[in-house]
């Protein structure tokens, strides 16, 4: 009885040792910021984002991978889960203040998985 609970003792840890995987949880990084136009900031304006790119690739919207809209009274632009990497950032939209529509970008690098880079775009007419 001994020697057979000894053996169901050792069976369980043998089990519970292989049975366990450790997972990794990859980190990624964060790219954020406010639109502003001189001193104020710009709500509404939409922000792309060109992954994998040194040099500005143009006004062309269309050529970019991503898009979000810079929200609220700090026109918070977003965008999380990117790897390392060059990134441009091309912001377009209509300052209701000054009456005009605005552009303007960027360029940005994460050296690691793990930065969180917060970057105002200024835009100008």
């Amino acid at each position: 009885m001994n020697r057979a609970f000894l053996l169901l003792l050792f069976l369980s840890l043998l089990f519970t040792t292989f049975s366990c995987t450790k997972t990794t949880q990859e980190n990624f990084g964060v790219l954020t910021g406010s639109v502003k136009h001189h001193e104020w900031t710009v709500t509404g304006v939409r922000v792309f984002l060109k992954k994998n790119v040194t040099e500005f690739p143009g006004k062309d919207t269309t050529l970019y991978d991503d898009v979000c809209t810079a929200s609220g009274p700090d026109a918070i632009y977003s965008f999380r889960k990117l790897p390392a990497g060059n990134y441009y950032l091309l912001a377009t939209g209509f300052d209701s203040l000054f009456r005009a529509p605005v552009r303007g970008w960027t360029g940005i690098t994460l050296a690691t998985n793990q930065d969180i880079i917060t970057k105002d775009i200024a835009v100008s007419e």
